[in-house]
């Protein structure tokens, strides 16, 4: 890769949707958030 291509790495995911969605479930519990904060890391 050169300089020039790596500078055009912005914001390729703005706008784009998630390929995870969690349930209501996973702010219920303090290990399902820890979880999901794990995972959406």
């Amino acid at each position: 890769h050169t300089m020039e291509e790596l500078k055009l790495t912005g914001n390729h995911l703005k706008g784009s949707r998630p390929i995870l969605t969690f349930s209501e479930n996973f702010d219920a519990k303090p290990h399902w958030q820890l979880l999901k904060e794990m995972i959406t890391q």
